[in-house]
């Protein structure tokens, strides 16, 4: 391992204890990324999105506040891509399989609902 992969390593880590539930440092979070920096990837029904400077507070408080915690243990697979820059995070492109989540948090689409309203044009 160089000490530049340490060092990156080292950055992703940092980046992912602070927005770990039991810390939740939105503003730690930010602080990692360049000026420029960009988060990537997590999207909701609009796919994917792009968070920069003050919008990186939302996507830590969005992944805070999707589904109240259950108990229940999540297998989640995902893909994260992490680029430096001057010790710091210039993107982070984060996808996850947002369907497997939800359905082991035992939330299940409502079909129907969407079948009806796509018949009445809603």
């Amino acid at each position: 391992m160089t000490a530049e992969t340490a060092d990156i390593e080292a950055l992703v880590r940092r980046a992912h204890h602070t927005v770990e539930g039991d810390v939740l440092d939105v503003q730690g979070f930010m602080d990692l990324f360049t000026e420029d920096g960009v988060f990537t990837g997590i999207g909701g029904s609009e796919g994917q999105t792009s968070y920069r400077g003050e919008q990186l507070r939302f996507v830590v408080a969005w992944m805070g506040r999707i589904i109240q915690p259950t108990g229940a243990r999540v297998d989640i697979p995902a893909a994260d891509f992490w680029y430096a820059r001057d010790g710091k995070i210039e993107t982070f492109n984060c996808h996850i399989g947002m369907m497997r989540m939800v359905a082991q948090m035992g939330v299940e689409p409502d079909h129907a609902s969407a079948v009806a309203a796509s018949a009445t044009g809603v």
